[in-house]
């Protein structure tokens, strides 16, 4: 695959006028695309970049910012989004670990740091001169995306080229991507699905519509745009799922453009799937599964109905990329052996950066688990294979607890509960207050059910040491930026306890 400057610069001129990007009542042409991308990475030349450079990206989401990031990599510079949103103590740590060369913002965010900051105004318009030529090969580095961290400050793992274009390519064929195809780009550029909602329609020619967070927060906007966009592929969360079929199923739209949805960084349950299906009857639904570390998606698993199987899989590998079930011993699982997911592949980063003692921890040798591998990267997520290869994901390895003896998957409750009928999602907690340890069940649901019904549900198909001693009807659950259900909420929440 090539640079993304390529592509560019072919559908401009295979394509001149097709629209490759909106946002609100704004539209752009591959041609105007190509035409801002030159000029503004002339405009960056200026402030004498060097290829691998580091470029911090502070801006609100439109199709500027679209314009900035294409620029940067023109130049063969690595890309650094940070969310404005964050803490300033945060976005101090993210500049000073990742060595960044520039800030680019479009307001003043008051950093008080010793980089020079550039709003991203003063960099479009007419240039005077041609962006520096760099060769496509001078830099590995694509982007830094940083994530949460146990140590409570965020850990930036450098993606690369190949890895990136490896997953591009798996999205583009998974989703059946082509210039006809209107992408939703809905994700916030500093998480790692962006990239492919943001590249991958551009490398075949489709447009883009970006969707904020203002219109992703207001149902009924965001589905009379979706049609307006006539959009075709779209990615979501299983909670934002959730919430979208139950309103177009009450609204009874119709959405004669949509393709294919996918469902992305929580576990999808059957249910959920079940519901897809009765609101869009010729689609595709994909369960996809990846994390930062690995390029985003390693998995896909791809549905045009109804699953059979209650535990719906996270699929089967990407292209050049290898998923392994290890146990507590260092050694490949069984099929069905509940172990945890590893990867290995051309997606993975090399580490965290200037994180050595975390580096180490997540990142292993092959050889230390007997593979024939450079390393591996240990998920954190607990899963089995299935005799035809497929993975099914099970949950956190840390939702294990232990109670008067027993480990306790809380994940496993999860499942069991969510197939409760009236429940659309469910989360279990571990307590201990005074020495007295106990599981809260969290539901949410049409109707708030008695605790009793739900009690006998879980002892048919459960241990009692596995029943939680309360459960608490919430209309929605609390949800991080990414919209996974926020756990740490649960656990600080005021709400009254019912039995």
């Amino acid at each position: 695959m090539q640079n993304i400057d390529f592509y560019i610069q072919k559908h401009a001129g295979q394509n001149p006028s097709k629209t490759a990007i909106t946002f609100y009542d704004q539209r752009i042409t591959y041609a105007q695309l190509l035409t801002a991308c030159q000029a503004m990475a002339a405009n960056l030349s200026q402030y004498n970049l060097r290829s691998g450079d580091v470029i911090a990206i502070l801006c609100e989401r439109n199709i500027n910012l679209i314009i900035l990031i294409l620029a940067v990599l023109k130049l063969g510079c690595i890309y650094l989004p940070i969310d404005k949103l964050n803490p300033r103590q945060r976005m101090k740590y993210i500049l000073s670990n990742s060595h960044t060369s520039l800030v680019i913002t479009d307001e003043d965010l008051q950093l008080h740091s010793d980089l020079i900051q550039v709003n991203i105004k003063d960099l479009m318009g007419n240039a005077n001169c041609a962006p520096r030529a760099i060769g496509e090969n001078e830099t590995d580095g694509f982007c830094i995306m940083y994530t949460s961290g146990t140590t409570g400050k965020p850990k930036g793992a450098v993606l690369h080229k190949a890895g990136v274009f490896n997953h591009l390519e798996a999205k583009i064929d998974c989703l059946s991507m082509d210039q006809h195809s209107v992408v939703t780009q809905n994700a916030g550029y500093y998480f790692v699905n962006s990239i492919w909602q943001i590249f991958a329609p551009l490398v075949v020619g489709a447009e883009i519509a970006i969707y904020d967070r203002y219109i992703m927060n207001d149902m009924e906007q965001l589905v009379m745009k979706m049609q307006e966009d006539r959009i075709s592929v779209f990615q979501a969360v299983p909670t934002f799922w959730n919430r979208f079929f139950d309103y177009i199923n009450q609204k009874r739209h119709r959405f004669d453009n949509l393709q294919c949805l996918v469902s992305t960084s929580e576990k999808l349950n059957h249910s959920l799937a079940v519901k897809c299906f009765q609101s869009f009857r010729h689609i595709k639904f994909v369960n996809a599964y990846g994390q930062t570390e690995c390029s985003d998606d390693v998995l896909h698993f791809v549905m045009e109905g109804p699953p059979a199987e209650s535990d719906i899989p996270i699929g089967f590998p990407i292209q050049n990329t290898r998923i392994y079930i290890i146990n507590d011993e260092d050694t490949i699982c069984s099929f069905y052996e509940k172990g945890e997911i590893c990867v290995a592949g051309i997606g993975l980063s090399k580490g965290y950066l200037n994180a050595p003692d975390l580096t180490d921890s997540a990142f292993v040798k092959g050889s230390d688990l007997g593979l024939h591998e450079p390393y591996l990267y240990r998920t954190g997520d607990i899963g089995y294979q299935k005799d035809d290869s497929s993975i099914v994901y099970l949950g956190r390895k840390d939702y294990q607890v232990k109670i008067n003896g027993f480990r306790v998957e809380l994940f496993e409750i999860e499942n069991v509960l969510l197939q409760y009928p009236e429940l659309s999602q469910a989360a279990v907690i571990y307590s201990e207050s005074e020495g007295i340890k106990k599981l809260i069940a969290f539901y949410s649901g049409n109707q708030e059910i008695d605790s009793s019904s739900l009690i006998a549900f879980l002892k048919s198909l459960l241990p009692t040491y596995m029943i939680p001693r309360e459960f608490i009807y919430i209309e929605e659950f609390p949800l991080t930026a990414m919209e996974k259900i926020d756990r740490k909420k649960l656990h600080n929440t005021k709400l009254s306890l019912k039995h």
